[in-house]
């Protein structure tokens, strides 16, 4: 397993164990996200889409942004973008 996808579930677990001890009602929003809510644009260097994994989120990635309807948006590190 490579060290970043080790510490990405190691704050998975975290975040999960923190929100039901501390943040009920936050896990209960949590656990009911839908993929329609949160989009991820890829990136070069960051990988936000990968602790969204790791938390069993489910997300959409590089949607149509003229079809968009998330109410988060992601926007990873890139080296260059497109117009």
């Amino acid at each position: 397993m490579k060290d970043m996808q080790k510490a990405y579930q190691v704050a998975a677990v975290a975040v999960k164990q923190r929100f039901t001890e501390q943040r009920p009602e936050d896990l209960a929003i949590l656990n009911h996200i839908s993929k329609k809510n949160i989009a991820v644009y890829s990136g070069s260097y960051d990988h936000v889409e990968k602790i969204f994994q790791c938390l069993k989120l489910p997300i959409q990635i590089n949607p149509n942004p003229q079809k968009l309807d998330a109410k988060i948006i992601f926007v990873n590190c890139s080296n260059s973008y497109e117009n």
